[in-house]
């Protein structure tokens, strides 16, 4: 499957994103031949080396992607800091679902290998 985004030059003027204050941006969001959306983005992508998260704007959630230039733009610049909280306090309580998740799976993973080796062990005995 094919994805792209591409920057959109834009003659209106975006507000800053209520998240973190940084320059929004406009973009278009190609997913497949002929599907294409525009979204607002922030322009906050973080830094790798530093340990720096991007904002959660940078990729925003799906209901922030329009079929218009017009639409992308009217949600991005009414989208409050109330709704971004809400949207970042699901994205922490699904990321804290999953890690645990991801932890136990690790966990039972780990305890499998080392019953392998015992008994890996203990046929090499023999």
């Amino acid at each position: 499957m094919r994805e792209e985004f591409l920057k959109i030059k834009s003659r209106v003027n975006l507000k800053p994103c209520p998240y973190c204050g940084c320059e929004n941006e406009l973009w278009q969001h190609e997913q497949s031949v002929g599907y294409v959306r525009k979204v607002v983005m922030c322009s906050n992508n973080g830094d790798e080396d530093n340990f720096i998260e991007p904002c959660p704007m940078h990729m925003p959630p799906e209901g922030f992607y329009m079929a218009t230039k017009r639409e992308a733009v009217k949600i991005a610049n009414t989208r409050s800091n109330l709704e971004l909280e809400e949207l970042a306090d699901r994205a922490a309580v699904f990321y804290d679902d999953i890690i645990t998740q991801i932890g136990s799976l690790c966990i039972q993973d780990f305890q499998n290998l080392n019953e392998l080796g015992i008994l890996l062990t203990k046929h090499k005995k023999k």
